[in-house]
């Protein structure tokens, strides 16, 4: 059996608290006499004696103020409702409420900071600390911004092609400054075509691309089919790391070139990037026929080799079938096309 704070209510404990609750004593003092905590019963309160908490009785300590003392505390010696609650032992809400008893209008955020900030509550963090040397040149920098001209402006941002972040840096502000200064002076914005197309801008992307799309080194399967190419003497120059590209519009990168000066190129196509078989979310330009077309397209005679293949027993005859299959010349045997 369990103890008096565990055990299960009974009947005439229910009978009393609810008597007791309607002659006035609290949930504190009924759990009091009942032996039970304080929570056990609101919780029971809130299950089976169903007394609303607006009808349960509070005992409130009242606080005798006056209202000429309250307005004279708030108003005339500006002390918040925190303080006068300390003066008179009672909470802030307390005194909130009596305020709205007697009409008394509230400060708002600003005039109570005024107040504090008068009253040497409250002082900025820069008060008597200043801004440092580099800080105010840099605000002083930005001001420069202001005299700028609309010719000038124009000038950087048509005629020299500067973009508004290179102008933003160059008067030492925010971006959205110098775009509000076009905005100003009504000076059209390139479009999204024309800022792709500038030098610079191909440049920086073109940088992007290479750093995110190619390895730092040859993969396994590249190097299996470098090592054959070797030791037959057949001429295959590496060109994976983007120092060759074919096409125009969305141009492919081979793994490896001819070395002789012939259109021939080969891929090592792994299943993930290349199969839509294994990744069914993959690109149509990664694809083998998509491929296959775009290199016949400019002139060029591809070769396509699997990764799987070349991870085989007989890889190496497999490559030497391929390539003598597609027109390269092995250990000095003469090209089918010659």
């Amino acid at each position: 059996m369990g103890n008096q704070y565990t055990a299960k209510w009974t009947r005439e404990e229910d009978q009393k608290a609810i008597e007791m609750l309607k002659s006035g004593h609290t949930l504190i003092e009924v759990a009091r006499e009942l032996g039970r905590t304080p929570s056990a019963a609101w919780h029971r309160n809130q299950r089976v004696w169903h007394i609303h908490k607006n009808k349960l009785p509070r005992r409130v300590r009242e606080v005798k103020i006056d209202k000429a003392d309250l307005e004279r505390l708030y108003h005339e010696e500006g002390l918040s409702t925190v303080e006068i609650a300390k003066i008179y032992n009672t909470t802030h809400n307390t005194i909130r409420r009596k305020m709205k008893e007697f009409g008394i209008p509230t400060r708002t955020v600003s005039e109570a900071q005024k107040i504090r900030v008068k009253a040497g509550k409250w002082r900025s963090p820069t008060q008597d600390v200043g801004h440092t040397r580099e800080a105010r040149e840099k605000m002083s920098a930005s001001k420069t911004v202001y005299h700028i001209s609309k010719e000038e402006l124009y000038d950087l941002y048509w005629n020299k092609g500067l973009l508004i972040k290179e102008i933003a840096k160059l008067y030492h502000c925010d971006s959205m400054v110098i775009i509000e200064r076009m905005r100003k002076y009504n000076i059209p914005s390139k479009s999204k075509k024309e800022t792709m197309n500038m030098p610079k801008v191909k440049q920086k992307i073109k940088k992007a691309r290479m750093k995110q799309v190619f390895p730092t080194q040859h993969t396994e399967p590249e190097l299996i089919f470098e090592e054959i190419c070797k030791k037959h003497n057949i001429p295959f120059h590496y060109v994976g790391d983007g120092s060759l590209w074919i096409g125009k519009k969305n141009p492919l990168n081979p793994d490896f070139i001819e070395a002789n000066g012939k259109k021939i190129c080969v891929e090592i196509m792994g299943e993930y990037w290349h199969s839509p078989i294994i990744n069914f979310k993959i690109k149509e330009n990664r694809t083998l026929p998509y491929r296959k077309r775009y290199y016949k397209k400019y002139g060029w005679k591809p070769i396509f080799i699997w990764e799987t293949d070349l991870r085989r027993d007989d890889a190496e005859q497999f490559v030497l079938n391929e390539l003598k299959k597609n027109g390269v010349a092995i250990e000095g045997q003469l090209n089918e096309h010659k």
